[in-house]
């Protein structure tokens, strides 16, 4: 019971019957990167062996479609010539080499910050190499994994793209945001920004620290930090501050991506795939 109750929260199956509009057809174009046997080129009886198939899944999407009016910040991001904004996500999809032995049954993997977890719920451990016991390739199930996180883009995670949104005639956006940390480590000194920051000057930033929730924030002086780039700040942690302790780094960021387009990545991607 409790594998099948994880199982259902990170996966969906996905029959192939499917009837879209002409207008909301969506835009997708693969680049596929790599083909490989995979599963150490097992064999799942009748199916047979499976092959893995990953890239990047070029995808457009119209702005002024009534199901897209909706995404948040979507009507700021920049266009083409044609009015569509366009983006990609990384891609991942395991079947079986024959396709006359597969069977018209998708398994859709909603990845958790770019990783797949299902293997390892079906016994494979983390390595999404390892089949475990096989269980959906003897199904024969088609699996899916896409990227859906637009700050996810690092080597070996399935990531995505997304474009920033911008002011009138495409005009840099700014404005205030906020990064905390628990370092919960006696060495950690790096507090990572979610978007990078508008300005380096330490007079429009400002950070403090809390020994616990609810506690009093006490402000650390610019002379005890630092910007290592526009993504990250270090820090000289106060001596009577353990590793439980809050930091909280106020200051103006820039270029807020379209993070909504994950939902639409996903529902445009299986939809093209059906």
């Amino acid at each position: 019971m409790t594998l099948v109750r994880h199982f259902t929260t990170l996966a969906v199956l996905i029959a192939p019957q499917l009837t879209l509009a002409k207008e909301a057809a969506p835009a997708v174009r693969l680049e596929v990167t790599s083909r490989a046997p995979a599963f150490g080129g097992r064999s799942f009886g009748a199916r047979g062996a499976y092959e893995t198939i990953t890239g990047i899944a070029h995808m457009r999407i119209d702005p002024r479609a009534p199901q897209n009016r909706g995404i948040v910040d979507l009507r700021f991001a920049p266009r083409a010539a044609d009015g569509m904004v366009e983006y990609n996500v990384d891609f991942v999809i395991q079947r079986p080499v024959d396709a006359a032995k597969a069977r018209r049954v998708m398994v859709y993997e909603v990845v958790n910050r770019g990783m797949r977890l299902m293997p390892m719920m079906m016994g494979g451990g983390m390595n999404p190499a390892d089949a475990g016991e096989g269980l959906m390739q003897n199904q024969g199930f088609t699996l899916v994994a896409s990227g859906w996180q637009g700050d996810v883009a690092a080597k070996g995670l399935v990531g995505a793209r997304f474009p920033a949104a911008t002011g009138p005639r495409g005009a840099r956006l700014t404005g205030p945001a906020a990064a905390e940390t628990i370092f919960d480590s006696a060495r950690g000194n790096k507090i990572a920004l979610g978007y990078p920051a508008a300005t380096l000057d330490q007079t429009k930033a400002r950070l403090t620290v809390s020994a616990v929730t609810g506690a009093p924030a006490r402000v650390i002086p610019a002379s005890a930090w630092r910007f290592a780039d526009a993504s990250s700040v270090l820090v000289d942690r106060p001596a009577d501050m353990d590793a439980g302790a809050i930091y909280r780094f106020e200051y103006v960021a820039r270029d807020p991506k379209v993070m909504g387009l994950g939902f639409a990545a996903t529902r445009d991607f299986i939809a093209w795939l059906r």
